[in-house]
């Protein structure tokens, strides 16, 4: 799959993805394979540069259900979506702090660095 940027080539995925192939219908399905450009939506590299929006995505899965299903799928998109919003909002405010042994909550868990249990492991 190639991956052309702009709004363009974002709204002619999610109309392709959506519409003319019906694929949100087997979301819940497919969305883990990664293989070819009918496994999962791959809508993520449009809106992570801003290209498309969320809201757009969610309008368009709400006028899927309202005019084809509302399935497992559909609920899985839209969920993925807050899910991703969730996480760059927690990001946006916490940072690298994120990523921390101590994590943004700033515990200090104690951790065991035995090698040989690790080996073992």
């Amino acid at each position: 799959m190639v991956f052309t940027g702009g709004e363009t080539a974002g709204l002619a995925r999610v109309k392709e993805y959506i519409w003319e192939k019906d694929l949100l219908r087997v979301y819940k399905d497919t969305r883990d394979g990664l293989l070819g450009p009918d496994y999962s939506s791959h809508f993520s590299p449009w809106l992570a540069l801003g290209c498309i929006s969320p809201r757009h995505i969610y309008e368009e899965v709400k006028s899927y259900e309202a005019t084809r299903v509302a399935n497992q799928s559909t609920y899985w998109l839209v969920f993925e979506l807050l899910w991703r919003d969730y996480f760059r909002f927690l990001g946006m405010k916490h940072g690298d702090q994120l990523f921390f042994r101590a994590g943004i909550s700033c515990v200090q868990y104690k951790w065991s660095e035995d090698q040989e249990v690790f080996q073992r492991w």
